[in-house]
Formats: C-alpha cells, sequence, structure tokens
C-alpha cells in the first residue's frame, strides 16, 4: 500500500499471514519522505536451476514472481525510493533500493522502519538478548511476542505459531548495511496486535548518528518470511536462504583449494582459553598421530 505511508502484508492460501506492516528508512540530515506515488513498476518470474555441493539438496530450484516498484515523492525534493519484493513457494522476501539521484548522493541510515505485524499476541520460539553487542548463543524461549521488554533484541531465527502456519523471520544478502535485530514496540501497538521493528546493529563503540552509511545507488539486505504449515516444514524451506543470498564470486572455482577433512578441535575436548605454543603443538600432534587432516583452534580467538 503506497501513500502517506508505505505498509506490505503476506498473505498465504488466501489467509493473511503479516498484518498490513508499516516500510521505510530515515536519513540523517533528511526530511523524513512524504508521500510517495509508483513512476516505475516491474515484474518478471525467475525461475532457475543452480547445482548445491555442500547442502541437504544437491539440486536447487530457485522460483520465484519478483515485482521492483520505483517510488518517488510527490512534493519536495521528490526523492526516489526502490523496493523488491519475491513471493516463493516457501516464503516472502524484500529488500530496499537507494537509487542514484541528485537528492542525496552519499547516505547514513538513522533507522529502518520496517514492522512484521501479527494478529493477536502469537507464541513463538524467540532468542532474546538485552543489546546489539552479544555472543549470539543465547537459548531459544518459548513465549507470546508481547512479552519482550521494548529495550530487549530479538534475534534470528524468529519463529512464530500462527493458527494456519508457521513464519520464520530471517535476513538475508547482509553486506554493506548494518545487521538486523528486532525489536517489540509494545507502546505503539494496538493490545489486540502484537509486532516486531527492526533494529540496525550500531558499529560497536563508534560515536555515529547512522547505523549504515554508503554512496547511491545502494540496496538492504533481503528482508525474509519464511512460510510452512508447521515446524518440520521450515526446515524444507532451507534453500529460500541459500535462494536469496548471492554466488560467491568465482562460483564454485572459488573454493578450489578446500580439502575436505577431519580435524581435531581443542574447544571440544578442553572447553578453555589456553593459547599456549605446548597446548597448540600437543593437540597438532595428536591429530597428526590419529591420521586426521586438520586441528581447529577454538576460543577466545585473539
Amino acid at each position: 500500500s503506497i501513500g502517506e505511508k508505505l505498509t506490505w502484508q503476506a498473505t498465504r492460501d488466501a489467509r493473511i499471514v503479516v498484518e498490513p506492516s508499516r516500510l521505510g528508512l530515515s536519513f540523517v540530515a533528511q526530511k523524513p519522505f512524504g508521500a510517495l506515488r509508483v513512476v516505475e513498476e516491474k515484474r518478471r518470474e525467475i525461475d532457475t536451476v543452480w547445482t548445491n555441493r555442500f547442502g541437504g539438496n544437491s539440486v536447487v530450484r530457485d522460483h520465484a514472481n519478483e515485482l521492483t516498484l520505483t517510488l518517488e515523492e510527490t512534493g519536495g525534493l521528490k526523492r526516489r525510493l526502490g523496493l523488491v519484493a519475491r513471493a516463493y513457494d516457501e516464503g516472502v522476501a524484500f529488500r530496499y533500493v537507494i537509487p542514484q539521484q541528485d537528492a542525496f548522493h552519499a547516505f547514513s541510515v538513522k533507522e529502518e522502519l520496517t514492522e512484521f505485524r501479527f494478529d493477536g499476541d502469537p507464541l513463538a520460539w524467540l532468542t532474546v538478548y538485552d543489546g546489539h553487542e552479544n555472543s549470539h548463543e543465547n537459548i531459544y524461549s518459548h513465549r507470546s511476542i508481547r512479552s519482550v521488554d521494548e529495550k530487549q533484541v530479538v534475534g534470528f531465527p524468529a519463529v512464530v505459531e500462527l493458527s494456519n502456519c508457521r513464519a520464520a523471520i530471517c535476513e538475508a544478502a547482509l553486506s554493506k548495511w548494518a545487521g538486523m535485530f528486532l525489536t517489540v514496540p509494545l507502546t505503539q501497538v494496538p493490545r489486540s496486535a502484537s509486532a516486531f521493528k527492526v533494529a540496525l546493529s550500531p558499529a560497536p563503540g563508534a560515536a555515529r548518528t547512522g547505523v549504515t552509511a554508503g554512496v547511491t545507488p545502494a540496496v538492504s539486505p533481503w528482508r525474509v518470511v519464511m512460510l510452512a504449515d508447521d515446524d518440520i516444514g521450515l526446515v524444507r524451506c532451507r534453500d529460500l536462504m541459500l535462494n536469496l543470498n548471492p554466488s560467491p564470486e568465482g562460483g564454485d572455482t572459488a573454493f578450489d583449494w578446500v580439502e575436505p577433512g577431519v580435524s581435531g578441535w581443542d574447544w571440544w575436548v578442553n572447553s578453555n582459553n589456553d593459547f599456549s605454543k605446548e597446548r597448540i603443538m600437543k593437540g597438532i600432534d595428536f591429530a597428526a598421530e590419529m591420521g586426521w587432516k586438520y586441528q581447529t583452534v577454538d576460543g577466545g580467538w585473539y
């Protein structure tokens, strides 16, 4: 829906899955976008097949309907913003496009306005943190969306149990953009509904007003909602994330140097941060004695 506010929603089997939810970006030293209109619309069907040497399915089909919209302010500077949306059998995805334009060449994103709204307060499997700087290792808890404190952030995937399906929120193709977390804006959403709002991660320890800076043209990562009938169905949707991430530069040849092999693992055995030369050499010698190709040095790293 386009007008004073830019919103999106998702339906599956003719039933609403994601309720009308806000879209948009705000920029440092830029006024908020005004009302928008569509100046260009493109549609295409994507249907390709590729070989995956490492995943569960060796042959992967990338099949989606894609809509690309170029939006322009109806007044003011007539700034433009692009939106690309895809519908797969396994879910939906969208990303923002910041086209090259006279209104601004360099940009700094202050906030991403993206939301994922749901009817009621459904249960979800969530991993919750007190801040952006964390280990990404918290356990998942089974709780309602509105039970999350507004000051906390939610990691990925965030799996929501809806009455007619399961929805897993993720991101893909994260490059030259801040990583995404979710917050739960309790005071901004009616109690009859619940929502996640994107909370971009600031650069650790950096004194800056924006969270992502760059030059146009630029694209955001994909915002993804995997959809399936049940929990195990989400596992079968795993190729969706692979299809949304770019191929490696050089294709398979980029990994010609990789030789598979068994590895010893110091953390698995010792669970400590002893990085003395003696302990590392002992692990390497033991791997050689066992005929293992590698020895992994883990934990602490620095």
